[in-house]
């Protein structure tokens, strides 16, 4: 028996839409995030398992980004760093794919808006248990981070937008 649930609570404010949409099959999860900022739509699927305990890790298998700008619709696999973020995680003893996005935000990016992923591991303390990364206007991953466009994001980047994944409610 198939248990399906649909919510939607949207919020507009400053250029910024929120979608959350639910879909429940028994125990596996589909849980969708969408953003719009600027001329790109955001979403974020995250394939998950919600934890049974409220201090628990949700179980999540994949995280996967749709990206919509100008008519043209391309998925990426997440998560997404550039490279001298991968490389340091990397080097820290870490691997990407423990990472899940748990936050996002659209903001001022100086003459753009562009869209802040926050990745989390789901807590601890010590190097790269977050990282966040920066799309700019046209959807496109900013390599750069130190470019003056993520360092004008970083510092407007104020409260930021729970995505369902990895974090228990």
């Amino acid at each position: 028996m198939h248990r399906h649930q649909l919510s939607m609570p949207i919020l507009i404010f400053a250029g910024l839409s929120v979608l959350t949409v639910n879909c429940i099959a028994d125990d596996k999860e589909l849980w969708i995030e969408q953003m719009q900022c600027g001329e790109v739509r955001y979403e974020i699927e995250s394939d998950c398992k919600k934890s049974t305990e409220p201090d628990t890790l949700n179980e999540c298998r994949s995280q996967q980004l749709r990206i919509t700008h100008d008519g043209n619709t391309r998925m990426e696999a997440l998560p997404r760093f550039e490279k001298s973020s991968a490389k340091g995680i990397r080097e820290a003893g870490r691997s990407v794919n423990d990472f899940f996005v748990t936050q996002w935000a659209c903001v001022n990016g100086g003459d753009h808006k562009v869209a802040v992923l926050y990745y989390s591991v789901g807590g601890g303390t010590g190097a790269y248990v977050d990282a966040a990364t920066v799309y700019g206007a046209e959807g496109i991953l900013i390599e750069d981070e130190e470019s003056a466009t993520v360092r004008i994001a970083m510092a407007n980047l104020g409260r930021m937008r729970a995505v369902k994944s990895i974090m228990p409610d």
